[in-house]
């Protein structure tokens, strides 16, 4: 039931996706996981120690990608949304072009594709 209301407050639609994601707090990784699902604001990290970040702490989420047969880092930052015993909720920044376009990446793998770019909305709770 929490997952249902959670996904109803989303902005824009996530699409299923795992990969294998390493977590930084302050330039040092915090955590390792895999994501569940991601979209154009944010993605979920299933990981087995979610209490190792609060809550509305900066991250920067870092994954590889391949393409024409090389594999690139890519680091993409956000901050702590919400906590769960399974996982975290990362919601995005304001990305750069180099952001953007890997996270463009990231959900073409996925299977979806970003709508056209408009202006982040501040997130909601964080003053």
């Amino acid at each position: 039931h929490r997952e249902r209301i959670i996904m109803e407050q989303r902005l824009t639609e996530r699409r299923p996706a795992a990969l294998e994601v390493l977590v930084y707090r302050n330039k040092v990784p915090v955590l390792t996981g895999v994501t569940r699902n991601v979209g154009t604001n944010g993605m979920f990290i299933s990981t087995s120690a979610p209490n190792e970040l609060p809550e509305r702490s900066f991250v920067e989420v870092e994954f590889d990608l391949e393409e024409n047969g090389e594999v690139c880092k890519c680091r993409v930052p956000g901050w702590v949304a919400r906590r769960l015993g399974e996982g975290i909720g990362v919601t995005f920044v304001t990305l750069d072009s180099r952001g953007r376009r890997d996270l463009q990446r990231l959900l073409r793998r996925a299977g979806g594709r970003l709508p056209q770019w408009r202006p982040d909305l501040p997130p909601r709770g964080v003053l």
